[in-house]
């Protein structure tokens, strides 16, 4: 997921992407590519040079273009193997080869070349800021380079695995195993303000002075500036990614979450009507969000911290709303239940 020059881009399952200019309102963009390719998208980033999104298929890896991310481009060229990430700048596009230790680097739009990398080990995320590409992968390594062809070592100060790299406002940040978080004004000397082992950190973004990580155990954490952390909750589903605009920050996920927030603390959901492995859930703007779920039923919650059982008769039923009413069918009774506030229920 990424956030440039006023809009969101959303990756979806297989072919698709979804577009925003305000991260509430979402239009769906199936790619024009070949079905036998079976893509699967792995990151997509916009520039002020275009956009790009890298991703997988069955006969090798490549990449689309877009001027307008609404409209993507399917090249020609196959760059196998697959590209994990890119990033670009300066009128330089650099894709990450995570399985052979090298980048490709092109000027944008022409033909590049792949540039080995100086330290040993697999790579898993590349940013561009600050006139600088930082790399940052296993065993806590991370390289910069301000051309994308000659590389230098950061100090990290840790050995954990690192797994995402981005660049917000004025700072790079990095997550990784072992709940590790870092920061730095210049690619170079990193600050750790989070070490959790036993935790996995997988996705970050800055937004209203703290910083938010999609996180294994505690789906979503908020990290003040001395690296303090908050749950929080977000426990009934899986975060896939996140991003920010200077207005909103946005996250997307399993069961077909997508909800956003303002101001960093009250959130609410957008319904994309895409649902998965058995789970259902309504949102009433404004009031709060219910799930269902197969094995633990019917739950509420108003914010998305604390979720409470609601709607304790027997059967499945399926939530939906009406005109900021929650209602749901229940099989048994053949009857529609409504509530006003997703804790009382009645017909």
């Amino acid at each position: 997921m990424s956030y440039y020059g006023n809009q969101f881009v959303a990756a979806g399952v297989g072919r698709q992407f979804s577009v925003s200019s305000d991260g509430i309102n979402w239009r769906s963009k199936i790619l024009e590519v070949p079905d036998s390719q079976r893509i699967s998208i792995n990151r997509v980033v916009g520039s002020k040079e275009g956009w790009y999104a890298t991703f997988r298929a069955i006969q090798g890896g490549n990449f689309l273009y877009a001027d307008d991310p609404s409209n993507w481009k399917y090249p020609n060229t196959t760059l196998s193997p697959f590209y994990q990430d890119v990033a670009v700048g300066k009128g330089i596009t650099v894709f990450l080869r995570t399985s052979l230790r090298s980048v490709y680097r092109s000027l944008t739009g022409q033909a590049g070349t792949f540039i080995d990398l100086p330290s040993p080990g697999r790579y898993n995320s590349i940013a561009y800021g600050e006139d600088l590409f930082v790399l940052c992968g296993d065993d806590g390594r991370i390289l910069k380079s301000a051309n994308g062809s000659s590389w230098t070592l950061a100090d990290t100060g840790t050995t954990s695995d690192l797994n995402m790299v981005r660049y917000y406002g004025d700072e790079f940040i990095c997550v990784g195993d072992d709940g590790v978080l870092l920061r730095s004004e210049n690619g170079q000397i990193w600050e750790i303000l989070s070490s959790e082992p036993g935790k996995i950190f997988y996705d970050v973004a800055a937004y209203k002075g703290y910083y938010f990580v999609v996180s294994s155990g505690s789906p979503l954490l908020r990290f003040n500036q001395s690296g303090v952390s908050q749950d929080l909750g977000f426990s009934h589903v899986q975060i896939s990614a996140l991003a920010a605009s200077p207005q909103r920050l946005v996250i997307v996920g399993g069961r077909g979450l997508l909800a956003y927030t303002n101001d960093g603390e009250r959130w609410y959901g957008v319904d994309t009507a895409y649902g998965g492995e058995g789970n259902a859930y309504a949102i009433a703007e404004g009031k709060g969000i219910i799930t269902q779920h197969a094995i633990r039923g019917m739950e509420f919650t108003n914010d998305l911290t604390r979720w409470y059982a609601t709607f304790p008769a027997e059967g499945y039923s399926i939530p939906f709303v009406h005109n900021d009413i929650f209602y749901q069918y229940n099989y048994p009774d053949s009857k529609f239940y409504k509530s006003d506030n997703g804790s009382t229920w009645y017909f």
